[in-house]
């Protein structure tokens, strides 16, 4: 009996071991959380949010989402979308050259092209989103519906439909066409942060 409770204690041992063991790798794995500090941003007046050790924010008193903007390419690789603060930045990537596009009144949360690279979405801080004509650089339609901050974005592949996600914890489907709301969806039970159709349209 002597044995194996020696047996069951090594057993355990090597156990709670190999739990540590686990528990590190994760923790190495898994990028450290931003943080909320006292304070108010600079730029876009939210609180301030920070990495952890990251004294630029404080230094600066501008916070992590305006230091490191919004960017998203389209589908060809040719232009280069940026946002941060209250301004979008169209780069053509042969080039280097921008053009700016003005428009929002608060910091830009979110970005996309659509699939065809002819237009683009924006989010602010306010509860509704905004589609772009890119040669044109001018705003095509504001969507009213979210009763939050809309935070996310998406064209399906066929432009034909629009979802957006908000803070009211919906995600609502528009027709491109006619710029009304066909869906409302309330399925999460907290904030949409992100979107994406699937390649064939069919699922989000």
């Amino acid at each position: 009996l002597t044995g194996l409770e020696a047996r069951d204690g090594d057993l355990l041992g090597e156990g709670r071991q190999r739990q540590r063991e686990i528990q590190r790798s994760l923790r190495l794995a898994i990028p450290a959380p931003r943080c909320t500090i006292p304070g108010r941003c600079g730029r876009c007046n939210l609180s301030l949010v920070s990495e952890p050790g990251d004294a630029s924010v404080l230094r600066e008193g501008v916070c992590l989402r305006c230091i490191r903007p919004e960017m998203t390419s389209d589908v060809h690789g040719k232009y280069l979308l940026s946002a941060g603060g209250t301004q979008i930045l169209l780069w053509d990537l042969e080039t280097g050259k921008y053009r700016s596009f003005a428009g929002h009144k608060t910091h830009i949360w979110n970005a996309r092209f659509s699939p065809d690279g002819t237009r683009f979405l924006s989010t602010d801080l306010l509860n509704k989103f905004r589609l772009w004509d890119l040669g044109a650089g001018e705003i095509i339609h504001s969507f009213e519906g979210h009763t939050k901050t809309v935070l996310a974005v998406a064209i399906s592949p066929d432009s034909k439909h629009i979802a957006s996600g908000s803070l009211d914890q919906t995600i609502k489907i528009w027709d491109t066409e006619s710029k009304e709301m066909i869906r409302s969806i309330n399925a999460h039970g907290g904030n949409i942060y992100s979107l994406d159709f699937s390649p064939d349209g069919q699922m989000l």
